[in-house]
């Protein structure tokens, strides 16, 4: 078989899909910490309180793997993008918003968690 002629009957829209998705998060991730001395200001928060919220992104990250991975095995990896996309883009906003430092974590922790759905597959 010669050198492309193998890759022919590959479908190529799951890998320019796949691409689009790792592009929003690094985008959506950007965004987030553009803004992070801006939160920190508005809420008049330490620097140990930014960096208990940021833990608990990173928490909900790592939480959310194994709940992707379940995801993924019984409704495919197509779904679970795909929940994982739109909880993304939903949250981010919610970290913009948020009023105080409880709201703000529990908005991180839901941040990280739609973004370990995205990473989890």
């Amino acid at each position: 078989m010669s050198g492309l002629s193998q890759y022919r009957d590959i479908n190529i829209y799951p890998r320019i899909s796949s691409v689009y998705y790792f592009m929003l998060e690094g985008s959506l991730m950007g965004l987030w910490a553009c803004y992070i001395p801006d939160i920190q200001e508005d809420l008049g928060l330490s620097d140990g309180q930014l960096g208990t919220a940021s833990l608990l992104m990173f928490l909900g990250t790592v939480l959310a793997t194994n709940g992707a991975g379940w995801l993924t095995k019984h409704y495919g990896s197509k779904i679970s993008t795909f929940i994982g996309g739109i909880c993304f883009g939903l949250t981010l906003p919610l970290v913009g918003l948020a009023p105080n430092f409880l709201f703000l974590c529990c908005a991180m922790f839901l941040y990280g968690y739609s973004m370990g759905i995205l990473d989890g597959k």
